[in-house]
């Protein structure tokens, strides 16, 4: 029998010739990689790998628990199986010519395998096999792209795009210190997409973060060992830095407020605490804005006040050698009350009465 093609055939029209297929895509016939192929010769399924790298297949009817015998058209040996049961359990795994499948499947995800081969899976039993683009649980997972790179603050989130996500999947961030982070909190969404929250203890030293997807149980496959890795995909924003410098004055009655700034490349909020020292009586800081005020009439002048303040951004808690160390930057600052350096004094010919007059240049050095 002749193969007779439509002459005048739609886009996506199929035509079907013996065990074959092939789909029009308004120019030419393309190979259908779904085609449907019978197990003939001997008991088992065969699985067609298709000419657009096909991995996952559905088959029609599950197959029982036992040994299957495979090879295939083109003598591969280099490959990955993975048999997985109607509830999504991994039945079997195998990278030789012997699967084991401990217990009935209806799932088969085949790795390296060559385009347009067919692999032959022999035993008792006949089935049909159609592609299927994802696998769910059971197969191992593989991860393409995340939608947020920059996880700069506490309970940020990513969107992890991939496939055979199973539902107990994990996720971790692993840095450049080769440890592994696990998501704080990680979503299913689907099998093809994971919402997962950075950890608390991601901090800037160790980024950029590689993103790897882990289903428990499932043996990483040896032709593709690195398929569920996404090599630096992440960073964790920036330290804020000090703008504000020391030392400072105030003057009674004169002075109402002494800011402290600190910021990150992000804009991120600062906080701010003080970790040593004290505040003069009657002084406080703003933990928000960093902003120190205070009743000055208790002052004397020549009084000094140091303080060590920490300034954190909204990256929150961070790992360290007890888990409880915070982003921060730390620096100690003095305050004089009423006491000038002599170097900021000057005489102004031009004020009036020709009287001494001072002016602050807190950040110059005039000697």
């Amino acid at each position: 029998m002749t193969m007779n093609f439509p002459s005048t055939p739609g886009i996506g029209q199929k035509y079907a010739y013996g065990n074959k297929s092939w789909i029009w895509n308004g120019s030419s016939w393309d190979k259908d990689t779904a085609e449907v192929i019978s197990g003939g010769g001997s008991n088992g399924f065969y699985l067609y790998m298709g000419t657009n790298g096909d991995t996952n297949f559905e088959l029609v009817s599950a197959q029982k628990a036992g040994i299957y015998y495979i090879s295939t058209s083109q003598q591969d040996s280099s490959y990955d199986i993975y048999a997985i049961g109607k509830t999504g359990s991994l039945a079997g795994y195998t990278n030789t010519d012997r699967l084991i499948a401990t217990e009935e499947f209806s799932k088969i995800v085949v790795l390296g395998g060559i385009a347009d081969d067919v692999f032959h899976f022999d035993t008792r039993d006949t089935t049909f096999t159609v592609s299927k683009t994802d696998a769910d649980d059971g197969g191992p997972a593989f991860i393409t792209a995340v939608s947020v790179q920059d996880l700069e603050s506490f309970n940020d989130t990513t969107v992890i795009t991939g496939g055979n996500f199973a539902t107990d999947v994990e996720v971790y961030f692993v840095g450049t210190n080769s440890v592994d982070y696990e998501a704080k909190t990680v979503i299913r969404s689907s099998s093809t997409e994971l919402i997962a929250a950075r950890p608390d203890n991601l901090v800037p030293d160790y980024a950029p973060y590689d993103v790897k997807i882990i289903n428990p149980g499932i043996p990483i496959p040896s032709t593709s060992p690195t398929q569920h890795i996404l090599v630096n995909a992440i960073t964790a924003g920036t330290y804020p830095l000090w703008v504000t410098t020391s030392p400072m004055f105030w003057e009674r009655g004169e002075t109402s407020s002494i800011s402290l700034v600190a910021a990150d490349v992000e804009s991120s909020d600062i906080d701010y605490e003080i970790i040593g020292g004290t505040l003069w009586n009657e002084f406080s800081l703003n933990a928000e804005t960093g902003v120190i005020t205070g009743d000055d009439s208790s002052l004397n002048s020549g009084d000094v006040m140091t303080i060590t303040v920490r300034a954190t951004d909204t990256a929150g808690n961070v790992g360290s050698s007890n888990g409880n160390a915070l982003v921060t930057y730390e620096k100690s600052f003095v305050i004089y009350a009423d006491q000038v350096p002599v170097s900021s004094f000057y005489f102004d010919p031009f004020a009036s009465a020709g009287n001494l007059e001072r002016v602050l240049f807190p950040d110059m050095n005039l000697n």
